[in-house]
């Protein structure tokens, strides 16, 4: 199985009630659940700046419109099989206080239409005590971390 370098960047948007949205998919080449939730986001195009392959996905995965999105807040390099392919992903991650909205997607590839399944807003105290999968994992802490401290000085390394 080759392996695929892929740079990405991904937007935690936070409603007033500092819940988080997140998108739930499953690999559509696992026939088991494997369901997993994750921040809107993906691959850069190409001559794509992440700031903008943040702000389209987030308007193609769940028709958020974005403005500028701030500093980079934390860095995360991982390996992942993903549709039998293999991935090297390096991913940056914002957030983004927004108002609540119904997510809708706008432009989902082929990709997406087979792996997604839905997009919803977490309460993080019923997100941290769901069992779910969730990327990163640590998603729960480091929103927390955020909202008691604000933006890191320079983007963290996340697992």
């Amino acid at each position: 199985m080759s392996r695929s370098a892929r740079r990405a960047a991904r937007v935690v948007l936070l409603g007033p009630s500092d819940a988080v949205l997140l998108v739930s998919g499953r690999d559509p080449a696992d026939d088991g659940p494997g369901l997993f939730w994750y921040t809107p986001g993906g691959g850069l195009e190409q001559d794509e700046q992440p700031e903008e392959a943040a702000c389209r996905e987030a308007r193609e995965e769940v028709g958020a419109r974005l403005g500028h999105l701030g500093p980079v807040v934390w860095r995360r390099r991982s390996r992942f099989v993903f549709d039998g392919r293999d991935f090297f992903q390096e991913e940056v991650f914002y957030v983004v206080r927004t108002p609540h909205f119904d997510p809708v997607p706008h432009a989902l590839t082929d990709l997406e239409v087979r792996s997604r399944m839905s997009a919803r807003w977490w309460d993080l105290d019923e997100l941290a005590r769901s069992g779910e999968t969730v990327y990163p994992a640590q998603l729960v802490a480091l929103v927390r971390d955020w909202l008691d401290n604000g933006p890191p000085p320079a983007p963290l390394e996340i697992g």
